[in-house]
């Protein structure tokens, strides 16, 4: 099993048939979060765009967005087999959009993810909200899901917030990993996020305080280090 290896929005961290359970060395919270968004035309209703016979886009075949899709179809009562399914990559989905050739796109990613920006900043686009009984269901389904709404104004637009959920992205050591080498990592990662922040400002919400999210086991390296900074107790 690797030494590292980074969670994805639905998939959690994962080890094989014959590994040892990994540890959460939480040095990371979310490099951003990832949230999960409906889009729509705007010429369409606000109210789920999911209805039969719509054409929605839901990621590439099997992945994670894909999945995601599926279980937020079914929280929605909605039957995934009454919707066209198109498989389309970010990028392919604002094509779809411009060209009229899907009615919605289901998309994970963190806020400011280009393939929102770009057709909210065209106007082609509405966001619409997640329901909270269908959030509730989610979280309920996925446990590390959490609610989140995106604030009105974080795109060209969106003149309201927006009710969705999100997933924190973690990194993740194997258990065998010496408390020491996890400790002085999570320490760096900490000490210079000032340095990361200027390679990417998403990483400006890495927060220690988000530690509380992680549903599986920290890591005692990193739990030394969050209890020095009074994050855990």
């Amino acid at each position: 099993m690797p030494t590292a290896c980074t969670t994805t929005p639905t998939t959690g961290a994962t080890a094989t048939r014959d590994s040892p359970r990994p540890s959460c060395a939480r040095w990371l919270r979310s490099i951003p979060r990832r949230y999960t968004s409906s889009r729509t035309r705007t010429a369409a209703s606000r109210r789920s765009p999911t209805s039969r016979g719509k054409r929605v886009s839901v990621g590439a075949v099997g992945g994670s967005v894909e999945l995601t899709a599926e279980n937020l179809f079914k929280c929605a009562g909605i039957d995934p087999a009454s919707i066209k399914k198109e498989y389309l990559g970010h990028s392919e989905s604002v094509a779809a959009f411009q060209d009229k050739h899907i009615d919605a796109a289901i998309t994970v990613g963190a806020i400011g993810i280009a393939s929102v920006v770009e057709p909210m900043t065209l106007g082609i686009v509405d966001l619409i909200d997640v329901p909270d009984g269908v959030v509730a269901k989610m979280i309920e389904i996925t446990p590390y899901y959490a609610p989140l709404t995106i604030p009105k104004g974080s795109y060209k637009g969106q003149e309201r917030d927006v009710k969705t959920f999100c997933s924190p992205n973690i990194l993740a050591v194997h258990e065998k990993l010496s408390d020491e080498s996890v400790y002085q990592m999570t320490k760096a990662l900490f000490d210079h996020k000032d340095e990361l922040v200027v390679i990417s400002a998403r990483m400006s919400e890495m927060d220690p305080s988000y530690v509380k999210d992680i549903k599986i086991p920290l890591h005692p390296g990193a739990e030394k280090y969050y209890k020095e900074i009074g994050a855990v107790k």
